[in-house]
């Protein structure tokens, strides 16, 4: 769970919240670049891992925001997008290779024109 403070386990069982405290998260394919501002976690993937924002300065000077997951106890830290800042292409869709922004316009035009039928229909 991400809080304003920080990151935290919750366990429903025992019903607590315990903060993530990690030492200091390196990026293995920036030169061992400290991970910092780390932010808006979540549990994933598996049971026994977490995923997060992080930003890294590497010996390049070049800041980078990338997408990471670790274990719980900040070991066995994975990057999950490029070390570059070249943009990564959008994802398309199997079978219609629409982007999300795609759908995402196809339904706000198709919401527009309900409500253009429903004003010229006097529905409204």
């Amino acid at each position: 769970m991400q809080g304003r403070k920080g990151m935290y386990v919750l366990s429903l069982e025992e019903k607590k919240s315990t903060p993530l405290q990690w030492g200091t998260l390196l990026d293995a394919e920036l030169d061992g670049a400290k991970i910092e501002r780390i932010q808006d976690g979540w549990a994933g993937p598996g049971d026994e891992r977490v995923t997060f924002a992080g930003y890294t300065k590497a010996k390049d000077g070049i800041g980078r925001q990338r997408i990471y997951s670790c274990k719980f106890d900040g070991s066995d830290v994975k990057a999950h997008t490029p070390s570059t800042n070249e943009p990564v292409p959008p994802y398309k869709f199997p079978g219609s290779e629409k982007t999300a922004i795609d759908v995402a316009k196809e339904w706000a035009l198709g919401e527009i024109a309900w409500d253009d039928r429903r004003v010229r229909l006097g529905l409204e």
